[in-house]
């Protein structure tokens, strides 16, 4: 994570995401401790399984929802209204 930090934008959107949730019996690191540790760098964990599938397209889903309002928020600028010279 603290290469990520090093290396990228403060716009960059991270999710730390655990994968084979499948696997509960021969589980590694815990949720608390995976939580965490998202909880430490101060992003959002998921977990899922590209075995099954479970939360896959919600991983995608919300990184891209990120990505735009990310996009949005920093890249386009507020419009004007020309009539009354206000945000819009």
């Amino acid at each position: 994570m603290e290469d990520l930090s090093d290396t990228t934008s403060d716009k960059t959107c991270i999710l730390l995401v655990g994968n084979k949730q499948d696997l509960t019996k021969t589980r590694e690191v815990s949720r608390e401790e995976a939580e965490s540790l998202a909880g430490t760098y101060g992003v959002e964990y998921m977990e899922c399984s590209a075995k099954t599938g479970e939360n896959i397209n919600e991983i995608f889903d919300k990184l891209g929802r990120a990505m735009k309002s990310q996009f949005i928020d920093s890249y386009i600028p507020e419009k004007e209204s020309v009539s009354r010279g206000s945000k819009v």
